[in-house]
């Protein structure tokens, strides 16, 4: 009787806890949304890892990425540079020397870094405080992110969130046939020198121009 009071017990703690470490987690995202929009200038050096899981392999590309007011991004990886100046976007591939042009409503989602992110994951997915962790020495909310319809590629993230600078270390995206990307930043400077000139992308000589719009 003893055994099952403190069994019965567990599980009421644990169904009464769950819709408070979803309205903390709530919280947090509202704290950080609010955080991501008073940022008007950021560049950040990642190192994103991606786990095919079919074939067992993982490929780990390094980059950096600068926004401006939350719609102006320029993403540099080894292979490729991506630009918006919130109207046009330029996708330029070194591997096909190639420079393809595409309308920016097009293509914003592509960067997990704008402020669009945490406004879609607000709308399509449950979210809750997995706990407290420490990433890079300092300590960070663990939010876990759950898709609320099957329709959604990605399935869940992680998002690991600076407790003093609401800022987001680490994301890590799962999709629906298992394969997870993580990105981690591994440099930040919240107050770079930028103008409008650095989210325009001139095409280099000798590269050819596919314009999509």
């Amino acid at each position: 009787m003893k055994k099952c009071f403190f069994i019965c017990l567990t599980l009421l703690l644990a169904a009464t806890a769950m819709p408070l470490r979803a309205q903390n987690a709530e919280a947090i995202l509202a704290k950080v949304k609010q955080k991501y929009q008073s940022l008007k200038q950021v560049c950040a050096e990642f190192e994103q890892t991606f786990h095919w899981k079919m074939a067992g392999e993982t490929q780990v590309t390094r980059g950096s990425l600068c926004t401006q007011n939350g719609v102006q991004f320029r993403i540099e990886l080894q292979d490729q540079t991506i630009v918006t100046d919130g109207v046009t976007l330029w996708t330029l591939s070194q591997a096909n020397r190639q420079v393809m042009i595409d309308h920016a409503a097009n293509g914003k989602e592509n960067n997990p870094f704008l402020s669009t992110f945490i406004e879609k994951y607000f709308k399509s997915y449950r979210a809750v405080l997995a706990g407290e962790e420490t990433v890079q020495g300092t300590p960070h909310y663990h939010l876990l992110l759950t898709a609320l319809s099957e329709d959604e590629f990605e399935r869940t993230l992680d998002l690991w969130v600076n407790k003093s600078t609401l800022i987001m270390s680490r994301i890590k995206l799962v999709d629906v046939n298992g394969n997870d990307s993580i990105y981690e930043v591994t440099s930040l400077n919240l107050k770079p020198a930028l103008n409008d000139q650095d989210f325009v992308l001139t095409v280099p000589e000798g590269f050819e121009t596919v314009d999509l719009r």
